[in-house]
Order: C-alpha cells, then sequence, then structure tokens
C-alpha cells in the first residue's frame, strides 16, 4: 500500500488558502477604498441618478351646470419631440445601432410624413420630411416634430406611425404633457367659467379664478431613479385631485338668454349688452350673458361686464 505524502497535501492547501487570503485581502481593500477613499465620488455619481422631489400635478376639477352637465374640464394636451442621439441599453454596439436606426427612419420617412400629415393637416407631408431631416442633421436631443400641442387620440395615433411603433428607445419619440380647460358647450358662458393661462397652471379670469385654490389641488411628490438607462417614478406622495364645482347655471337657460341677446343687439346695433337671470325664491343665478360688438361686427364674450362694471341700475328698476 502506498504511503499518504501529507507533505505534497499540505503544500497545495498551503497554496490554496494563501490564495483565498489574497483574494480576501484585495476585497478588503477595496471595500476601504470605495467607502472611504472614493466616498465623495461616489456619492456624487449616486446623486447624479436619483432627482429628489419631483413634483406630480394634481388633476385639476371640473365645474358642472346645477343639473350635473360639464360646463369645464382639465384635459391633457401633448407636444411631440425626438431624440435623434438615443442610445440602446441593450445594444452591444451603438454606433451599428444608431446605423440601424437611422437607416430604419430614411426607409420609413415618406410613410412616417404621410401619416403625419393625415393626423396633424396643418403642416404639409414635405413640411414633416425636412423637419425631420433637419433635426437629424442638428442631432438634437429634443427636436419639436410639430410646433402645436395634440389632443391625446392624436398623441395615440402618432405612436402608432411606422418607425415610432417600434417605441421609445429604439425611435427617440417622447413627449410633453400640459393640461388644458375644455368647455364641452363651446362659448356659452366662457367668460363666467374663466380660463387659464396658456401653458401655465394658473387661472386668469372667471369662476376658474375664484375657486382656484379647490380646483387646483394638491400636487404629489416623487424621486425618480435611473436603472438601465431608464427613468423610473417611484411615488413618495400622491397628488390629490382638485374638487368639482357645481354651479346654479342652467345651460338651457343661458343658451335661450345668449340667443335672444345676440338676436336683439343685432337688431339695435348695440354695443354691449348684458343678461342676468336669477331664480327669485332661491336667489340662485341660472345664466349670466355678457356680449360685446367685436372689431370684425361679431358679438363676443369679450368682459364680464355684468361683474366687473359696477354701477347704478339707473332706470331698470
Amino acid at each position: 500500500m502506498k504511503k499518504f505524502e501529507s507533505k505534497k497535501t499540505l503544500k497545495r492547501y498551503n497554496r490554496v488558502a494563501i490564495f483565498f487570503m489574497l483574494v480576501g485581502v484585495l476585497i478588503i481593500a477595496k471595500v476601504v477604498d470605495t467607502m472611504f477613499v472614493k466616498r465623495e465620488f461616489w456619492q456624487d455619481l449616486g446623486t447624479r441618478f436619483v432627482k429628489e422631489n419631483v413634483p406630480v400635478p394634481a388633476q385639476r376639477g371640473n365645474i358642472l351646470s346645477a343639473d350635473h352637465q360639464m360646463l369645464a374640464t382639465s384635459l391633457p394636451e401633448y407636444k411631440v419631440y425626438m431624440d435623434f442621439r438615443v442610445s440602446d441599453p441593450d445594444s452591444l454596439v451603438r454606433v451599428r445601432a444608431q446605423y440601424a436606426r437611422d437607416s430604419v427612419l430614411e426607409a420609413s420617412l415618406d410613410s412616417l410624413a404621410i401619416g403625419l400629415n393625415k393626423l396633424l393637416p396643418r403642416r404639409s407631408v414635405s413640411w414633416f420630411k425636412e423637419r425631420l431631416r433637419t433635426g437629424k442633421a442638428k442631432g438634437s436631443r429634443h427636436w419639436a416634430i410639430y410646433p402645436y400641442r395634440i389632443s391625446y387620440v392624436d398623441y395615440k395615433e402618432v405612436m402608432k406611425l411606422p418607425f415610432f411603433r417600434k417605441g421609445k428607445i429604439f425611435s427617440g419619440i417622447h413627449h410633453e404633457e400640459y393640461r388644458d380647460i375644455k368647455k364641452p358647450f363651446g362659448s356659452l358662458a366662457a367668460r363666467t367659467l374663466g380660463d387659464m393661462y396658456p401653458g401655465k397652471d394658473s387661472a386668469r379670469s372667471g369662476l376658474q379664478l375664484a375657486f382656484d385654490s379647490l380646483l387646483r389641488g394638491t400636487p404629489g411628490v416623487t424621486h425618480r431613479q435611473k436603472v438601465r438607462y431608464k427613468w423610473l417614478n417611484i411615488e413618495d406622495i400622491p397628488p390629490t385631485n382638485g374638487a368639482d364645482i357645481v354651479t346654479t347655471l342652467d345651460v338651457k337657460m343661458q343658451d335661450f338668454a345668449e340667443r335672444a341677446l345676440v338676436d336683439m343687439m343685432k337688431e339695435i346695433n348695440g354695443l354691449h349688452g348684458v343678461v342676468l337671470l336669477m331664480e327669485v325664491a332661491t336667489g340662485d343665478v341660472k345664466a349670466i350673458v355678457n356680449m360685446s360688438r367685436d372689431s370684425d361686427g361679431a358679438y363676443r364674450e369679450i368682459k364680464n361686464t355684468a361683474v366687473s362694471n359696477l354701477m347704478e341700475p339707473g332706470s331698470v328698476f
């Protein structure tokens, strides 16, 4: 029977033990280097990938008639942009991926421009083609492909067009969201309901301004963290949507009063006219109409004369 060679085994064991000890020392040294020597560097790097206290806007409340018909509501609108230097996180060869995207964009340019023109006819097919080529030549990361805001329905259709349907990471398509006040009944009681400043979450006039604190709601708070080249929104405090306002206005009475006033002003060629319709039993204002003759001869609600022009009623009584 062959004798067990303990010396050779011990030598091998010592070598393995020394190797793992060296590895452990290197790990500890790396930890110390990261925690103390390069501490500030890694902290600064970490803050670049986290954005704290990012506000989340609350949905603005609606204004309703006495029978709960919608008079004014807040709807989203979008401006669409392209990033022509977007990087694909799943691509091992970025240059090859960029070349592939440019090739697909060039091949899809005609159908893309035609599709954009059908959805957004205020600009021609040639305008969209030139717009996309200019943005590509400049290598812009935030290139507006259309100068105006579009509705949610149009935005969803734009995202279905060739090249764009491949997604944000490949095509670079992205958007900015805005909230705009829409009035389903058009100009009916327009000055009474009021407006918002364009592009701002700030009330300008009417009930929108008078009850702004209730309609506005309370914005929430999130922090954004970058993971695999994507920003993720992590909600800290959810937003509280604004309250709805129920007015005493009656849509039918408002419409009838507006038609009657405009007809009479046309008959006498009046400059300004006001109708205030109040329910005697309750004091509820059922209709407010303010008409002024505009420079083109048409009658519009330019100013809320019934409220802003305070004067003695005179012969009305």
